[in-house]
């Protein structure tokens, strides 16, 4: 249903997720930003979970995922934040904590009244 190349490596979401949500499950999905407008012409129901970091936060996270190191490694945080497409059902949290926290502040943004 939705593929794209990324730091040499080949993503998708295959249509199984189209069923998921015509059974009435929500699905969570890590998507490239490129292909986020063709998934909201896909499919309806379409929320984009923008998780962000202080550039401290940052700086050990993409250390420790260790893709990237030495120059390309400052290179990668030298970028400008990326811009999101317009026209998005968009949630914008800061992901500077514990997971858990964030976790939590995602479920009651996406699911206001749950708690």
């Amino acid at each position: 249903m939705l593929h794209w190349q990324a730091h040499g490596l080949r993503y998708g979401i295959t249509v199984a997720v189209r069923d998921d949500l015509d059974q009435g499950h929500d699905v969570l999905a890590n998507l490239s930003r490129g292909v986020l407008t063709l998934a909201q012409a896909r499919l309806e129901r379409v929320v984009v979970l923008n998780l962000t970091a202080r550039p401290d936060i940052l700086v050990t996270r993409l250390g420790l995922r260790g893709r990237e190191v030495g120059a390309d490694l400052a290179e990668r945080l030298a970028r400008p934040a990326p811009v999101l497409p317009a026209g998005l059902r968009m949630i914008s949290l800061a992901d500077d904590g514990p997971l858990a926290d964030t976790v939590t502040a995602a479920m009651a943004a996406l699911y206001p009244g749950n708690s």
